[in-house]
């Protein structure tokens, strides 16, 4: 079974009810672990408020993926509402030469059906829905 770590920022009620769906939700695909950064294949993170606790686990992943051979590393699902796309874009270019290679995945959403389409497509392929949310090989 596919262990399945979600990690959020805390925010106001509607993002914790939104947060509550995706785990939920979530568990279509494996056991949903939240409560502490163990043994996971997957890391599905919710990065629409800033999180020093959600970078370190999301940290955590990549580095532990830098000792794992592609196949075997564990894959990153980001999902964020944001009506300032423009913000993560330059966080993407930021980010680039540390995430090359890390199975790390961004995806915009305004909806939870937006959230559960990115997890869908997350699971069932692969490769992300869409590359321009995906953090370029350099």
């Amino acid at each position: 079974m596919t262990v399945i770590y979600f990690v959020a920022s805390k925010g106001d009620e509607e993002h914790t009810k939104i947060c509550e769906q995706i785990v939920q939700y979530l568990g279509r695909y494996g056991k949903v672990e939240t409560e502490h950064l163990r043994k996971l294949d997957v890391l599905v993170a919710e990065v629409t408020n800033p999180s020093t606790r959600v970078g370190f686990d999301i940290g955590k992943v990549i580095e532990g993926n830098n000792w794992l051979s592609q196949h075997d590393q564990r894959r990153i699902l980001c999902l964020y509402r944001s009506p300032d796309k423009e913000f993560f874009q330059r966080l993407s270019r930021l980010g680039d030469p540390v995430l090359v290679n890390s199975g790390f995945n961004l995806e915009e959403y305004s909806s939870t059906e937006e959230a559960r389409k990115s997890i869908d497509d997350f699971f069932k392929n692969r490769t992300p829905r869409n590359q321009r949310n995906t953090f370029p090989l350099i």
